[in-house]
């Protein structure tokens, strides 16, 4: 863990839970990510400091406390500066808006902690504003404005938009913010060629075509149980139960917010799609693949 691996004549990454990118620019270090927490970013640090290299910025694929946690400890050590994409750079200086949208309301304290979200930074829009040597690729759907990073060595970091097949096996359903444009990005990084793809949580592989392919489908068969589980009218929190034991998932309150939101971007995308309505009745919304009689 924590070991650093030569991608590329510029382009580094370091194992740890969620893969770090390093992009050097003559010895001015660009990371790609910030680890999960102070304790990764410590790690990170030591690394650039051992090979003396300059910690110049920070790219952030997404706002996701897994992704940023290590900004906040980064930054007040080195003064370096911290670049996202559109909402994702006002997320990272307003990250309470992460387990506010995951709940749908004000956060208990139970969910503002380090796995729910990051300490607060601060963070400029990376266009522009990054090197020439490193390409924004948008990468919508797990989250709002997520992006992947292709460097000058063609290596590829296409940060949450793949899962591995353990994983989809394990979980089933995985979080994701807009169902939709995130089967358009796996269509997207289906089409895409590069000398190697370093995902955050997947093994790097040369060609990613399956893994897409496979995560499209995961998605696709998702969506089809959920259509399924309504076609009886059923309420939002039965709904959620049925997600949970379908999908032989144990729940928490955490896990009820995250799966719970996942669960309306799914039922977003199919009533946009006009495979499940709403209805009202009792004083209760009700979710139908079918006609209520």
């Amino acid at each position: 863990m924590f070991d650093l691996i030569q991608a590329g004549e510029h382009t580094y990454y370091i194992e740890n839970p969620a893969r770090v990118g390093i992009y050097l620019d003559g010895t001015d270090a660009w990371l790609i990510d910030s680890g999960y927490s102070d304790t990764a970013a410590e790690l990170i640090f030591d690394i650039i400091a051992a090979h003396k290299w300059s910690l110049k910025g920070i790219v952030v694929t997404h706002s996701h406390p897994d992704h940023s946690g290590g900004c906040s400890w980064l930054q007040q050590k080195t003064g370096c500066s911290i670049f996202a994409h559109g909402l994702e750079a006002a997320l990272i200086q307003h990250p309470v808006v992460h387990p506010s949208i995951s709940y749908g309301g004000y956060p208990s304290r139970s969910i503002r902690g380090r796995g729910m979200m990051a300490a607060q930074c601060t963070a400029e829009e990376m266009t522009g504003n990054i090197p020439s040597g490193l390409e924004i690729i948008p990468l919508p759907g797990h989250f709002f404005d997520m992006v992947g990073i292709r460097t000058s060595d063609d290596i590829i970091f296409p940060a949450d938009s793949i899962c591995s097949e353990v994983i989809l096996k394990r979980y089933g359903i995985t979080f994701l913010y807009d169902a939709e444009a995130y089967v358009s990005t796996l269509e997207k990084i289906a089409a895409m060629k590069a000398a190697l793809f370093v995902p955050s949580h997947v093994i790097p592989v040369n060609d990613i075509r399956e893994l897409a392919a496979l995560n499209k489908a995961n998605v696709l068969s998702v969506a089809d149980n959920i259509t399924g589980w309504c076609t009886t009218p059923v309420t939002f929190e039965k709904l959620l139960q049925k997600v949970f034991t379908g999908y032989r998932r144990t729940m928490n309150f955490e896990q009820y917010c995250l799966v719970g939101s996942t669960l309306r971007s799914y039922l977003a995308w199919l009533k946009n799609c006009g495979r499940v309505q709403t209805a009202f009745s009792d004083n209760k919304e009700l979710w139908y693949s079918t006609p209520i009689s």
